[in-house]
């Protein structure tokens, strides 16, 4: 049995109290729509945007040293400008990475259209926005928004034009453009060669097509380089010291071959859309049986193939669906078209609707007060121009000392057998450590699985000590019944708290100072248990701590 390309029949003309199928569909983009766009100033800031907005910062002051994938940090510098802090400005962020959403749906719309009717094309749309994770974290601040956006379209460019100068000045620009934004970009080439396939059966395979590619490839590699000169003049003017992975430890570290430790969440994915699993479980079927021709088959193969690179590629966390399902669903026109034959436009779409409002019910609760208030404290406390390690660069300035600390970017350090916090130490006072994630919180106890390096995790237990929250200050703990050796990594001014202590023999009552050089020291309380913390006098903040979680999890 072979599947005709389907025409819209009854099911899907019929009108529902009077409005029209199409306008059922755009009703619900809309109202998804407008739901994820409540959603920016609600939900919690991830860890992934705050460190996209520690790129910025570190471009502001001189300390970005590449420039690929890093086309974020030279696009939305704009936001620092703003009033409010990293919090108010990532949010203000978010705004650009709905439009670049809404881009996207747009050019799926579009690409869905060359190979089935725009009513289907119009679910497919829908059936991209309304999935949970894209609902979730299309509006994040990430690569993923602006890629999506980028590469869809320029498949609906390849699509729709015939390679004129415009279309190849434009086209050139959006591929010239991906690796600033992302190499992970290069998953799209199934799609990208099954519609450049398709455009050139359409040109009766002669010449012309392939000459006007070649063209394409060199007005990109023209922009490229106009733009990677731009870009390391911007960066050079300062001098870079960025601590970040190259692109071959990158590699190394993501592409894994069936080892993706994402699966229960692709497959809990899969269960809370069960119409959009569906769809994609349908379309080989589609696919085999349709009489379209070879060339088309191949350009929806290709916009399909994306769905097997959790096979080989394992950073494929939620936000991954941003990326992924854009190409997948512009496929699924054909099959939509055939569901449409026998349910209707309005019932599919309030389907999707309702997903939609699952998504939402089912939401954790946001942490966002939470890390306002962490935040102000924070910088209440200790000023902006402090040195700190975190996780993913919260305090939103220029004193972060150390690597984004994702276990991806650990796992690389501790492969090549490279310590990830000591020497920061070594080179310059770092008085804060804010334990806002289990690698941090874990190198903090001793008891604890460990997952930084030996030296690292010593140097954290040995030279910090409680202050307020997940916050820990430079200091150490001294006990009434013995003597300590205390090995500083962190110079400065030091404050003694609770009783006199004696530091290589010289008594220094409770409420003095002290300057500690990086040196070892013979620290006793011989009056009770005592307490040395970095600073002249530093108080914890009145209120109590905002209580965890401090983040929304996946």
């Amino acid at each position: 049995m072979t599947v005709a390309n389907p025409a819209i029949s009854d099911p899907a003309s019929r009108k529902l109290g009077n409005i029209s199928p199409e306008t059922w569909v755009l009703l619900a983009i809309f109202g998804v729509a407008a739901l994820q766009f409540a959603q920016i100033f609600t939900r919690s800031i991830n860890w992934d945007e705050f460190g996209h907005y520690n790129h910025i910062v570190q471009l502001q002051s001189g300390q970005l040293a590449q420039v690929l994938q890093r086309f974020h940090a030279f696009a939305y510098g704009w936001a620092t400008a703003l009033t409010g802090g990293p919090i108010d400005h990532i949010i203000a962020i978010r705004l650009a990475m709905f439009a670049c959403e809404l881009v996207a749906v747009t050019a799926i719309v579009g690409v869905a259209s060359r190979f089935t009717d725009r009513l289907p094309a119009l679910l497919c749309g829908l059936a991209y926005l309304s999935f949970g994770y894209v609902f979730q974290y299309g509006t994040s601040f990430r690569y993923d928004p602006p890629l999506a956006a980028a590469l869809m379209g320029l498949i609906w460019l390849l699509l729709r034009s015939d390679l004129n100068v415009r279309a190849i000045a434009g086209a050139g620009l959006l591929i010239a453009l991906l690796p600033f934004i992302s190499m992970k970009a290069v998953l799209y080439a199934p799609a990208v060669a099954g519609v450049a396939y398709l455009r050139w059966a359409e040109h009766g395979f002669g010449t012309r097509y392939p000459m006007r590619l070649t063209v394409l490839g060199a007005v990109a590699a023209i922009w490229f380089a106009a733009l990677f000169l731009l870009f390391t003049q911007w960066t050079a003017a300062f001098g870079g010291s960025e601590d970040t992975l190259s692109a071959e430890q990158a590699a190394e570290a993501v592409f894994v071959l069936f080892d993706n430790p994402n699966w229960s969440r692709m497959l809990r994915g899969a269960l809370t859309n069960p119409l959009v699993t569906l769809l994609l479980l349908a379309f080989p079927l589609v696919l085999t049986r349709t009489t379209r021709p070879l060339p088309e088959k191949v350009a929806l193969a290709g916009l399909f193939a994306i769905i097997l690179t959790p096979l080989v590629y394992i950073n494929t966390a939620p936000y991954y669906f941003v990326f992924m399902l854009a190409p997948v669903l512009a496929a699924c026109g054909p099959v939509m078209a055939l569901a449409l034959s026998r349910i209707s436009a309005a019932i599919i779409a309030l389907v999707l609707l309702a997903g939609t409002g699952m998504t939402v019910l089912s939401e954790e609760p946001s942490a966002l007060s939470r890390q306002r208030e962490l935040h102000a404290g924070s910088i209440a406390t200790f000023g902006e121009e402090v040195r700190y390690f975190d996780f993913p660069g919260f305090l939103g300035t220029a004193g972060k000392a150390n690597a984004f600390l994702s276990p991806l970017v650990v796992s690389v350090h501790n492969r090549e057998g490279r310590l990830m916090l000591r020497p920061a130490m070594e080179q310059n006072a770092v008085p804060l450590v804010i334990a806002n994630n289990f690698i941090l919180e874990n190198a903090l106890d001793e008891s604890a699985v460990q997952y930084l390096q030996p030296a690292d995790a010593v140097a954290l237990r040995e030279n910090y000590v409680p202050f307020w929250g997940p916050l820990w200050i430079a200091g150490r703990d001294i006990p009434a019944d013995r003597a300590i050796v205390y090995r500083n990594l962190v110079p400065g001014t030091f404050t003694v708290h609770g009783n006199t202590i004696v530091l290589d023999g010289e008594r220094i009552p409770a409420g003095e100072t002290v300057k500690l050089e990086r040196q070892t020291y013979r620290l006793e309380a011989p009056d009770g248990a005592a307490r040395l913390l970095w600073g002249d006098r530093i108080e914890a903040p009145a209120a109590a701590p905002p209580a965890p979680p401090y983040w929304q999890h996946f």
